[in-house]
């Protein structure tokens, strides 16, 4: 018996961004407030948005290629933006 490949609820997009979000916030956090301190606002606003943009298109882009089935007795997942892999 096998089923059709399915994707994950679209709230995964939301679960990806907050999980890049968190890994990044660490490395990001010094950087922005030096910028900020000397004066750059306005280039560390734009640095922000851009990042945000890239989390947003690479949460969908993640969510578009994580597929699932169930074939005979198993779960495969096959998942990776360059890189798939199955399992």
């Amino acid at each position: 018996m096998m089923s059709n490949p399915k994707r994950m609820h679209p709230a995964g997009i939301i679960f990806q961004i907050l999980v890049s979000l968190k890994n990044l916030i660490y490395g990001l956090l010094p950087i922005t407030i030096i910028i900020i301190s000397d004066g750059y606002f306005l280039y560390a606003a734009i640095g922000i948005a851009v990042i945000g943009l890239l989390l947003v298109g690479y949460s969908i882009l993640y969510w578009f290629r994580f597929t699932y089935a169930i074939v005979d007795d198993e779960l495969r997942i096959e998942k990776g933006l360059l890189i798939r892999k199955k399992r």
